[in-house]
């Protein structure tokens, strides 16, 4: 991305693999490039879920869209951390 240099914002690929290496349970991509579209959006995701799979790791990842809604929680007494998407 040279014509975005100095913007101050991570590349996808760094992301992805931040993510991998920080055993993180989610990964919201979100805060996209007014430029791109809805397609390159999927292909994103796509890219992502190819990604930790090659990485054999359990991380959900979604690419946030405008108006979705995102609640994550983690129950009282242990158990796995609530990810649901509306």
């Amino acid at each position: 991305m040279p014509h975005k240099h100095g913007w101050g914002h991570s590349l996808i690929s760094q992301v992805r693999q931040l993510a991998v290496d920080a055993e993180i349970g989610a990964l919201v991509m979100f805060h996209h490039d007014p430029d791109r579209t809805d397609a390159q959006l999927d292909e994103i995701q796509i890219e992502n879920e190819r990604h930790l799979k090659s990485h054999r790791t359990p991380i959900r990842s979604v690419v946030a869209a405008e108006g979705m809604q995102i609640k994550v929680s983690k129950p009282v007494f242990g158990g796995d951390t609530i990810f649901s998407i509306s």
